[in-house]
């Protein structure tokens, strides 16, 4: 019996293309209550919670960019820190 990661499918290959986390990518993620949440990695400032559009200044961006699906990362912030997994990235 073969084990296949989270976030692989059968042949071992991630979701998503192996395509890892930039500046413009649309990331699907699992946080810590197991929602899920499209996420926007802008390159500019002009983020807005209400359309889910992050910084990749924020300490949420900045854990994402250079990973890729099926990675769990641990975000770090001022009040402490909490995991992600990262499920797809377009």
């Amino acid at each position: 019996m073969r084990v296949v990661a989270e976030g692989a499918d059968a042949s071992g290959r991630t979701l998503g293309g192996g395509q890892r986390v930039g500046v413009g990518s649309r990331v699907l993620v699992f946080d810590r209550y197991g929602e899920v949440e499209f996420v926007i990695v802008p390159d500019d400032a002009a983020r807005s919670p209400e359309e889910r559009r992050i910084s990749a200044d924020s300490p949420l961006g900045q854990a994402l960019l250079g990973h890729q699906a099926g990675e769990e990362i641990m975000v770090r912030t001022s009040t402490g820190f909490f995991i992600v997994r990262i499920r797809h990235v377009a």
